[in-house]
C-alpha cells in the first residue's frame, strides 16, 4: 500500500494544463483587422467556439499552445455540436475583443 502514493507523485509529470487562458496572450492592436477570435477554456471539452480575441501575431504561440493541451485530453466521446456562431473581432481602446 505504501506504493500508492508513490506511483501517483510518477504520474504528476505527465499531466499538463489543458486550459487556455486568456492573460496568457497579448491583445494590443491598432486596428481590427489586427485581432483574431479564438477559444479559451478547457481543449479537452467537445465544442470549442471561438469566445476571446487576442492580437493576430500571436496566432502561432496560441495554436501552438492548442496542440500542445489538446495532446494531453484523453479519449473524447464523439457528439455532434451545432455549428459555431460566426463571431467578429473589434479593437477597442487598443484591446482585442469580440464584437
Amino acid at each position: 500500500m505504501r506504493l500508492l502514493p508513490f506511483l501517483a507523485l510518477l504520474l504528476l509529470p505527465a499531466c499538463s494544463n489543458t486550459t487556455l487562458e486568456p492573460q496568457d496572450y497579448v491583445k494590443t492592436c491598432t486596428w481590427d483587422t489586427d485581432c483574431l477570435a479564438v477559444f479559451f477554456g478547457d481543449v479537452c471539452g467537445n465544442c470549442n467556439c471561438p469566445n476571446g480575441a487576442i492580437a493576430a501575431d500571436n496566432r502561432y504561440i496560441y495554436e501552438a499552445d492548442q496542440t500542445g493541451a489538446e495532446r494531453s485530453c484523453g479519449p473524447r466521446q464523439a457528439i455532434g455540436c451545432a455549428e459555431c456562431q460566426v463571431v467578429e473581432v473589434a479593437c477597442n481602446d487598443g484591446q482585442c475583443s469580440l464584437k
